[in-house]
């Protein structure tokens, strides 16, 4: 399978829901970066401190 670096599967449409944050970012986008670079029981830290979907996602994985 010919690997690529475009994400198709985390695009959000026009017609998708509003959006509540001006960076809010779909589950599916930080769900694959936060199991591409972390292992379970890592630290994630959220910098933006925004929506809280990164410590959500990171809880579902074993992360802390």
């Amino acid at each position: 399978m010919k690997l690529s670096a475009t994400w198709l599967d985390t695009q959000m449409g026009a017609f998708s829901s509003e959006k509540l944050y001006v960076v809010q970012t779909t589950t599916k986008v930080i769900q694959r970066c936060i199991l591409m670079t972390t292992d379970p029981g890592d630290l994630v830290l959220d910098p933006t401190c925004g929506s809280g979907t990164p410590t959500h996602v990171a809880e579902q994985w074993g992360r802390r």
